[in-house]
């Protein structure tokens, strides 16, 4: 496949269909597409057959609801991209819904139409929660498509190997890279896989329920489901939490400190947990810069940490945070 393109949109019925408008300028700024833009239902199938000679296919065909709904593009090719959409005008259906609709499509990506103030809004996301683009601009929203797309078709993904298939080789190798870190005198029973499973599946509902509201759950959307809305959702609106660091009125860039809730002892060996980030109001974005104490959190992100107490503890500099921890628990008596 050459990174060729299929696109199939519009109206799909018995007596021609109806071509889209947005279809055909979403498709000016799409190379080397090949559009079937609204038609009759009785070819779409031999269409879908075709998506096998494409590595990426944006599937919107609307089909009306008292016929099969035919969109099945990973059944046909499952190395294929594939784009979905959803018409939601009346906000008929929460952002969790959609989630749920593209992990059943295998959607790389979707983007929900909407209408703002007579105008269609765009919202191009992908399963796990994030999103690319939200606006009213075709160009703007195809070619930020296209670099999500191009982005995705350049990460390899490692297959893993658990502990059943390979406990010989593999194993002895990573095992020679591991440190002694703290051990409980406790010796717990680990659950067989089944009933460790059985367990995950069983928390899971009860998650999704506490976090979002949506029928017919089938996947436990964690990623999404502890992002904005239930975090800081303001951010979104432009409503930033924490003290201003620095501002730069002419480019528009704005840094920030949040402090973030921090255990008391934590916080007395090693300082607040703090988080720096910056807003870039002209392309509309916040970047993650530093997570503060760094030392600490560096040393928990690149090697296995020892606690002491109940306290993390630096390998940099143990016996000055164990000094720390024991002057505490003297002074707390």
């Amino acid at each position: 496949m050459e990174n060729k393109i299929l696109f199939v949109g519009g109206n799909w019925d018995l007596n021609g269909g109806k071509e889209s408008k947005i279809v055909d300028e979403f498709a000016k700024y799409l190379p080397n597409v090949i559009v079937y833009n609204g038609g009759d239902y009785n070819d779409l199938n031999k269409i879908l057959e075709s998506s096998i000679n494409y590595d990426t296919v944006i599937w919107w065909a609307n089909v009306l609801n008292e016929l099969p709904k035919i969109r099945n593009v990973k059944d046909i090719n499952y190395k294929t991209m594939l784009v979905s959409s959803k018409r939601n005008i009346d906000n008929k259906y929460s952002f969790q819904d959609l989630l749920q609709r593209s992990f059943a499509l295998k959607s790389n990506l979707t983007i929900e139409f909407s209408k703002k103030n007579d105008l269609y809004s765009m919202k191009l996301f992908d399963p796990l929660g994030n999103v690319w683009y939200e606006g009213t601009n075709i160009k703007e929203c195809a070619e930020e498509l296209i670099d999500r797309l191009n982005f995705i078709k350049s990460i390899t993904r490692e297959s893993t190997i658990s502990k059943e298939e390979n406990n010989g080789a593999l194993a002895w190798f990573f095992n020679m890279f591991k440190e002694e870190i703290y051990k409980s005198d406790s010796n717990p029973i680990m659950p067989v896989k089944e009933v460790f499973l059985n367990l995950v599946k069983e928390y899971a509902s009860k998650f999704a329920e506490a976090t979002f509201e949506t029928k017919d759950v089938k996947r436990f959307l964690g990623n999404a489901s502890f992002r904005c809305p239930k975090g800081f959702p303001s951010f979104r609106d432009g409503n930033f939490k924490g003290i201003v660091l620095s501002k730069n009125t002419k480019d528009g860039i704005t840094k920030y400190e949040l402090k973030l809730p921090t255990d008391r002892m934590f916080a007395a060996v090693h300082g607040d947990v703090k988080l720096h980030y910056t807003v870039y109001e002209n392309q509309k974005l916040v970047m993650l810069d530093t997570l503060l104490p760094e030392d600490i959190l560096t040393d928990g992100y690149q090697k296995e940490l020892t606690t002491y107490k109940g306290v993390m503890v630096s390998k940099s500099h143990a016996d000055r945070d164990m000094f720390k921890i024991n002057l505490l628990n003297m002074l707390d008596k």
